[in-house]
């Protein structure tokens, strides 16, 4: 039995399948990619295409529209030269179909094939949706850079640690070519088939592939498959690191993979499986990206044609129906304070289980017709149809249920975590602007339908004597005197009953607090409180420690207070508890205590340093890095050090000394400390800049 590897393009139609059978086998295998035209001038087309190679043949067929779903006559087209013939077809003037798909995910499911699956030879014997799938006994290596204070700073005195099999070894990059023959030697004797990294994409294999070329010694078999972008998502910019993959192994960068860090190798191949997409891409991709795979697969499997571009636009709307649709989940906003013996309960999914039980799907959603009526917004949702998204969702909600019975066996408990992910982000994808199958009337839907259900949730509560506290899109905070465990969990059971959709209990709070608004004293924040359920777990939610922008150090004092505050809500104690970490913590500074990398603040840089107007701490340390010869793109992760001087903000390098701002530093303790001190206790504490301290730095 054989364990499918990985599947890569080769070009002209030609793809190579890595299947792991004692040893990695190459199997090599040409196959054509259909797309569907459709139009006046059709056939024409399809004849020159023909003509100059592009395509194997045509023929006549017929397949479902996406948008009616109904039945139409379209003109296959079986491409070896897949890419080409998309663009090609980019300038036709009538309908195109299925073109610009991932190569290897279109085979794949053309063929059946998917990452991970069971083999006997190319046959696959396994399913994606099974649980009991297991990974084969593959050989990890780990590739860690020795001696790297901040990856803006360059490799300056670098080296690399190597670990496989129980076994570190450090490799010395000070003579290239002695390091490559060393790197080589170790990479020969254990042959791993997974190589993990930190920063692989952005250092490691650029350094490895220019020393290569230098010295002509090839360590592995590397492929640069994309260039490092800058993107830009919920108003926030990213950058993607270039991707280095490697023919006949994984290579994992364990800091350029989302889904590496929050599920793991076992977290990566589950979704690598169910969304036929390889390992190596999988791990870079956003989880967009499998979303959109499941809806192609979907789609696919039930001969409904794939538009080539996003096939509805936004209809024009009045005001006031905007107005009425576009609210977004329902929010409380909760009341300040702390409050004791307080239970947490939420919908299970509830956006993406909403869209599988409604049907809700861009192609489903109407403004008139027979169907389902949306509240508030007068949509309505056909319900003779299965649509796209529904099919898409419905074996990966069962099989994250499936998990999470699991979840206390590790492995499973990865899988279900990055199953979560897609289920996070399908509703967002829904009503994203570029997406093919994203219509914003649906993702209106599904809003509507939650707060209606949540409202539903909300009385039901009240009915059994709850007063509920917060609500926030799928979660309830309620209480009652003398609530125990057992009236919880019937309310969920009754709510989880009478709304068709699962609840469950987050837990039962010892306590929760609610701080104020910075800008309205005496209002909540519907997205900020923290509290220590009875198990003895803390959650925290909207506090300056959540933030990357804020320090290790501020986070450490903010972390300590919540700890320490026990059950005791005295106002005296709860203001010398507050004095004393912020004393402690003042006298670290003042004394030097704190090393530099914890008053390091990290930021995403947005632009060039050029681009600013204004010096900012920002500008000041790009500026620098920049006259050292290191240029950071949009996206990129800088740290620096609040100094003082005329440069305010100085990057961060292990090492080097600071002239530290510290009174910056204190205002931003007192902030933290502030933050968490308010719900329990009103507290005007004096400002530190200029009161505490008679020299506004300290050499450190």
């Amino acid at each position: 039995m054989g364990f499918l590897f990985d599947v890569k393009s080769e070009g002209s139609g030609y793809f190579a399948i890595y299947v792991l059978d004692g040893e990695m086998k190459v199997f090599r295998k040409r196959f054509a990619l259909s797309v569907y035209i459709r139009g006046e001038n059709a056939l024409n087309v399809a004849r020159k295409l023909r003509k100059m190679g592009l395509i194997l043949k045509y023929q006549k067929e017929k397949k479902i529209d996406y948008l009616t779903g109904r039945e139409i006559d379209v003109l296959r087209l079986d491409a070896f030269h897949y890419v080409k013939v998309s663009r090609v077809l980019e300038k036709f003037d009538g309908e195109v179909f299925n073109t610009g798909l991932p190569e290897e995910t279109y085979f794949m499911i053309l063929t059946g094939l998917f990452p991970s699956a069971k083999v006997e030879g190319l046959r696959v014997v396994d399913s994606p949706m099974d649980t009991t799938w297991e990974l084969p006994d593959l050989r990890v290596m780990e590739l860690v850079p020795v001696g790297l204070s901040n990856v803006a700073i360059g490799i300056r005195g670098v080296h690399l640690l190597v670990r496989v099999e129980g076994q570190e070894m450090e490799v010395e990059t000070t003579d290239g070519r002695e390091f490559l023959k060393e790197l080589k030697k170790i990479v020969t004797r254990y042959d791993p088939h997974v190589v993990l990294s930190d920063y692989g994409d952005k250092l490691i294999f650029p350094v490895l592939k220019r020393m290569e070329r230098a010295y002509g010694i090839r360590v592995f078999d590397v492929e640069m498959a994309a260039k490092g972008v800058s993107y830009v998502s919920y108003g926030t910019v990213f950058y993607r690191a270039p991707s280095y993959y490697l023919r006949g192994r994984w290579h994992i960068d364990r800091k350029n993979s989302f889904m590496f860090k929050e599920s793991g190798l076992e977290g990566i191949v589950e979704i690598s499986r169910i969304a036929r997409i390889p390992v190596e891409r999988l791990a870079r991709s956003a989880i967009g990206t499998a979303m959109s795979a499941l809806e192609y697969d979907a789609a696919i499997r039930n001969n409904i044609l794939i538009p080539s571009k996003k096939a509805q636009s936004e209809d024009f709307r009045t005001l006031e129906n905007l107005l009425t649709s576009d609210k977004g989940g329902l929010i409380f906003t909760p009341p300040v304070g702390v409050f004791e013996n307080v239970a947490e309960i939420d919908f299970s999914q509830m956006y993406p289980t909403i869209m599988v039980k409604f049907n809700i799907s861009p192609e489903t959603v109407k403004r008139n017709g027979e169907g389902r009526v949306v509240p508030e917004t007068g949509y309505v949702v056909e319900t003779r149809r299965r649509g796209i998204i529904p099919m898409a969702l419905e074996r990966v909600l069962k099989k994250r249920a499936m998990y999470k019975k699991l979840k206390h066996i590790p492995r499973y408990n990865m899988r279900q975590k990055a199953i979560k992910w897609i289920l996070v982000t399908c509703f967002g994808y829904l009503g994203y602007r570029n997406a093919r199958f994203g219509k914003i009337e649906a993702h209106e839907s599904v809003t509507a339908i939650g707060r209606e259900l949540l409202l539903r949730s909300k009385e039901i509560a009240e009915s059994r004597s709850f007063r509920v506290l917060h609500a926030l899109t799928d979660s309830l905070w309620v209480t009652k005197e003398g609530m125990s465990e057992e009236e919880v969990r019937a309310l969920v059971e009754e709510i989880s009953s009478k709304t068709g959709i699962s609840m469950d209990v987050e837990g039962i709070y010892r306590w929760i607090a609610f701080p104020s608004s910075k800008g309205m004293p005496g209002i909540g924040v519907p997205n900020r409180f923290f509290g220590i359920f009875k198990d003895g777990r803390v959650k925290i939610r909207g506090l300056m420690l959540r933030r990357h922008d804020v320090p290790d150090f501020i986070k450490r004092a903010q972390m300590e207070f919540i700890e320490k505050i026990g059950d005791s809500f005295d106002p005296v104690k709860v203001k010398r508890l507050r004095d004393e970490i912020f004393n402690a913590y003042q006298r670290k500074l003042l004394n030097g205590e704190v090393e530099m990398k914890e008053l390091s603040i990290a930021v995403r840089v947005r632009k060039s340093w050029k681009g600013y107007r204004t010096k900012t701490r920002t500008f000041y340390a790009l500026k620098i890095l920049s006259d050292s010869g290191i240029e950071l793109r949009p996206g990129e992760m800088l740290r620096y050090v609040v100094t003082n001087g005329i440069a305010t903000g100085m990057p961060f390098e292990e090492g080097m000394e600071y002239n530290v701002d510290i009174n910056h530093y204190l205002e931003l303790l007192e902030r933290a400390l502030d933050e968490v001190t308010n719900p329990f206790v009103k507290y005007d504490s004096e400002r530190v800049a200029g009161s505490i301290l008679s020299s506004n730095s300290v050499q450190i």
